[in-house]
């Protein structure tokens, strides 16, 4: 095995405390990211016109009136915007969940024993 010194070893760990920096900051980024996608998915559901129009009746999205002139072209342009922020929020939860490092038993087995004293 071949060794570089204790410089070597210094430069080693800083690069280790740098690439855990960055995974913490893009951690938070991409949490952030997915608060975002979620209020704007919900958004875009509920504009969705449905078997009572929904809130997209409301604002003249299905009815043919309204600013946004309805019809055709405005519900293919939402279902469009929705399957993207769809689509991105799938990708961006399963790069949360490979990120995040999740592989520890979410209840410990020191609190599953039936031996544990009693308070």
């Amino acid at each position: 095995m071949e060794t570089h010194g204790p410089l070597g070893t210094v430069w080693v760990s800083f690069g280790l405390i740098a690439f855990y920096i960055a995974l913490i900051w893009l951690n938070t980024l991409l949490g952030i990211f997915q608060v975002i996608l979620c209020v704007g998915l919900i958004f875009l559901i509920l504009m969705h016109s449905g078997k009572d129009a929904g809130l997209s009746g409301a604002f003249g999205v299905g009815t043919g009136a309204g600013p946004f002139g309805g019809g055709s072209l405005v519900e293919r342009n939402l279902n469009r915007w929705t399957i993207g922020f769809a689509t991105a929020f799938v990708v961006n939860t399963i790069i949360l969940i490979k990120i995040s490092g999740s592989s520890a038993p979410a209840f410990p087995d020191h609190l599953a024993t039936r031996d544990s004293p009693a308070l």
